[in-house]
């Protein structure tokens, strides 16, 4: 069929008929539903079947009117033969509306109409020839779409790394000395690849994907490499093995490096050595599967992949446990000795007493103070600060007195007690009553996480004070110790309590626990070159390749900021690059003085903090009535990062565990607390837009059984409301019918920048469309919520990582089919490009208006 009409045959005489009857005919041809570009909408494909209709009724209509233009008959009856073939295959699959029935059929039938419109095509130039006896203009599309140029970076030649002054700099500055960097102009057509949150599941989707583009060659185009929580383990995989590579090219594989396209290029041994590295990279993602891809296959349990894993895992989860607990339990046992240093001082209570009297009378007074004192706001935080004091002496005699006439571990024993029978009361009414279960549990849990964690730290407390006045006297080994000495147990507490107090002054919070074990855990599969022969040292971020450039995403945790910029989202973007590190709210610094003030931040370090999904500070997705119970059980992957101190002394201590535990986190500081980069935007898009990138292909692995695509909307919002960049799209596309099958695998957004300057994004999404291999649709029979199966599943088997990788295949060669009809031409077709990709889908696509 791509061979559309025979012209081997003698020509018999042109006439005027051949010219009317072909210059009819190719009219009506440039205006055909059918042999336009046809948009990937629901519904359409019966539009150009009835166009295809209409067409061969108006050929026979020509051939009938003009009985002498036998030329022209000659091309018609041919093509007229190939819409015949074509309607009467397709016909008996139409409805009673006219769509076709099946979904996959549709699939079927914009690829067999495809190549019916290369015949068309070549009938249309034909038939310009025969009217006008010249070459006509090819058939192309109308209204194509194209990025604007003009806009980005600006023209700039300067490509040395920046080496101004240590310090803070501004967001200009530093985008102005990256693309100084990259070499990057305002006439350059900028390219950027997005890999989204989503754990190893993103990371696998993305991985089919980037198979697919390096298959055709589309791979090394992209001038970013843009990453967030999951997306990173890829990302880093690969822009780690390509700085490992380009030092150590020894550790390059020669059956892995590609063959100079023409004699005009370097041989692998003389080429630059960061494109030679790159290059190895990016052919081990090729097919046949070579160590780059198997190595991950082989390592898909990465946090398993540890001996005595169960007993190790258990055992990490007791000592976080016990670090935290011993930080927070020596506080509570400071609260408590100052509890019975202070108990003999009687007139606590009317000290406590006086000052709330003066607290209260300056409340009731201050509307009549003169406004240039009532402006003053340390009159308000002494009165906030004097008040706290008298609730706090009040305090100290309430439990004083409780220790006097009760047990000591009574009190806080009964309410724990008592809570406890409160709480599973609660619990069994939601079960006898399932209408309370949505109502009253999503309360009960935040009820239990605010009352436990200070209940503790209270118990704590009490227990103290009431060691050291002797009040627990049925503690036999207490006992013993108070025979040889009334002294021995208050001087046993208060060494014990010091201790505590010096070690929390000097032990990191960032080491150990479950942090520790999951930055070495990703390190071990996604921080190394495949089958490494013994350790491989760490990849320090200022090493990392230029192109493509990574962009690394995380959130900086600021809740008691009190910015008005922040707009109650808690956090912000924070980045970091081969150049630079930081966000808006902290400024910048160049990497390589982080890396000075903090030498634990490497790629690995950086990977796994842009995946820190479980955090007791999570950005515009933490929960304040958890925050202090996940510090005190360390479930934090969050990290301190060193930003403003090389004081050695000074390190990220208890006091900043206090500080996370109880949501007192600024932005400024000798440190700043950075988590998962989704916890503020999960696509990596973010950057890219505010680079002015033209061309982005966004993968989004995130889970998202629904598809409503919340963070593609999400990103629109941040665009519109930080950056005034809008996007247009349209998700019809992405809508699962009722088997939870898609139209498509994504959708073009078009993007809006200031100036009137359009880019183009290929929104790749997690979906199926019914046309999957076979592999695919097996492993969904055996998992029905595939694929979107749960974040919290890390642990992915052989059949599981297959059906995603291939889904990325899939998806990716499905654009491939709609931007140029078939895959095989687009692999060797030099002119085949990122932006011509993604101009072509624009122009059969789009985007909504």
């Amino acid at each position: 069929m791509n061979t559309p009409i025979d012209a081997a045959e003698p020509s018999p005489p042109l006439t005027n008929a051949d010219r009317n009857a072909a210059h009819q005919l190719w009219t009506e041809l440039h205006t055909r539903v059918a042999t336009r570009p046809l948009p990937y909408r629901g519904g359409t494909e019966a539009g150009a079947l009835d166009s295809l209709y209409a067409l061969s009724q108006k050929i026979r209509r020509l051939i009938a009117k003009n009985p002498d233009a036998n030329q022209f008959r000659l091309l018609a009856l041919a093509v007229l033969e190939q819409l015949n073939s074509h309607l009467n295959a397709w016909h008996p699959r139409r409805d009673a509306t006219g769509d076709i029935r099946l979904l996959q059929d549709r699939h079927r039938y914009r690829s067999e109409l495809l190549s019916l419109q290369e015949s068309l095509s070549a009938l249309c130039d034909q038939l310009y020839v025969l009217a006008h006896q010249s070459a006509g203009p090819t058939h192309t599309p109308s209204g194509s779409a194209k990025a604007n140029a003009g806009f980005g970076p600006g023209a700039l030649a300067a490509v040395q790394a920046p080496d101004y002054p240590s310090g803070f700099q501004s967001e200009s500055s530093v985008l102005n000395a990256e693309f100084q960097y990259l070499g990057l102009t305002e006439r350059t057509e900028v390219c950027g690849l997005a890999l989204s949150g989503g754990g190893i599941r993103s990371a696998t989707f993305a991985l089919g994907i980037l198979q697919g583009l390096q298959a055709r060659g589309l791979l090394g185009d992209f001038d970013y490499l843009s990453s967030v929580s999951g997306g990173g383990y890829l990302s880093g995989y690969l822009s780690g093995g390509i700085a490992r590579l380009r030092k150590d090219p020894g550790l390059i594989d020669p059956g892995a490096e590609p063959t100079p396209k023409s004699s005009s290029e370097p041989p692998p041994e003389v080429a630059d050595p960061e494109a030679r590295a790159r290059a190895a990279v990016f052919t081990g993602l090729s097919v046949p599967e070579r160590d780059w891809v198997r190595w991950l296959r082989n390592n898909s349990k990465y946090l398993l992949n540890v001996s005595f894993r169960v007993p190790r895992i258990a055992a990490l989860l007791i000592y976080g446990l016990f670090e935290n607990t011993l930080t927070l339990v020596g506080l509570a046992m400071l609260a408590g000795l100052c509890v019975t240093l202070l108990t003999p001082l009687s007139f606590l209570p009317w000290l406590a007493a006086g000052l709330g009297t003066g607290v209260l009378s300056y409340t009731a007074l201050r509307p009549f103070i003169s406004s240039n004192l009532r402006e003053r706001w340390w009159l308000d935080a002494a009165a906030v600060a004097v008040a706290l004091l008298a609730l706090g002496l009040l305090g100290i005699r309430a439990i004083d007195a409780i220790a006097e006439h009760i047990e000591a571990l009574l009190i806080p024993s009964a309410g724990l007690g008592a809570f406890g029978s409160l709480f599973a009361s609660a619990v069994a009414a939601t079960h006898a009553y399932p209408k309370l279960s949505k109502i009253l549990t999503p309360k009960l849990l935040n009820l239990a996480a605010l009352v436990l964690g200070p209940l503790l730290v209270l118990l704590i407390a009490v227990l103290t004070h009431a060691l050291m006045e002797g009040d627990c006297c049925n503690i036999s080994a207490l006992n013993m110790i108070r025979d040889r000495g009334d002294w021995l147990i208050p001087l046993f507490l208060s060494t014990t309590t010091t201790v505590i107090l010096i070690r929390a002054y000097f032990v990191d919070v960032n080491q150990g626990g479950l942090r520790s074990f999951y930055r070495s855990q990703l390190r071990s599969c996604y921080g190394v070159t495949p089958n490494p022969d013994g350790p491989q040292a760490e990849v320090p971020l200022s090493t990392l390749p230029k192109k493509p450039f990574h962009i690394i995403n995380m959130a900086i945790n600021a809740p008691a900021t009190m910015s008005p910029e922040l707009r109650g989202r808690g956090c912000d973007f924070f980045s970091a690059t081969a150049l630079h590190c930081g966000s808006r709210l902290t400024g910048y610094q160049t990497t390589a003085r982080i890396e000075t003030l903090d030498s634990g931040f490497d790629l690995a370090t950086a990977i796994a903090t842009s995946g820190a999904a479980a955090a007791s500070l999570m950005g515009r997705q933490s929960k304040p009535q958890f925050q202090f119970l996940m510090t005190l059980f360390n479930v934090r992957l969050g990290y301190w990062m060193r930003w403003a101190t090389n004081n050695p002394l000074l390190r990220p201590n208890a006091y900043y565990l206090v500080r996370e535990a109880l949501g007192h986190v600024h932005a400024t500081g000798n440190f700043i607390n950075l988590s998962d980069g989704g916890h503020i935007e999960n696509l990596a898009v973010y950057e890219l837009l505010r680079r002015r990138v033209q061309f982005i292909v966004c993968i989004d692995g995130g889970c998202d059984p629904t598809m409503s695509c919340f963070d593609l909307i999400r990103l629109d919002r941040y665009a519109r409301i930080d950056l005034d960049v809008s996007l247009d799209y349209d998700l019809k596309d992405l809508r699962p019918n009722t088997d939870g099958f898609c139209p498509s695998y994504g959708t073009m957004v078009r993007i809006n920048y200031p100036g009137g300057h359009t880019g183009w994004m290929l929104y790749l999404k997690l979906a199926m469309t019914g046309t999957e291999p076979q592999v695919i649709q097996d492993y969904r029979k055996a998992s029905p919520t595939f694929p979107h199966e749960t974040t919290a599943d890390q642990f992915f088997n052989e059949e599981q990582f297959e059906a995603y990788r291939m889904l990325g295949e899939q998806a990716v060669g499905y654009f491939f089919d709609r931007a140029f009809g078939t895959e095989q031409p687009c692999l060797k077709s030099p002119a085949t490009t990122v932006p011509r990709w993604l101009t072509s889908l624009a122009n059969q696509i789009g985007a909504k208006a």
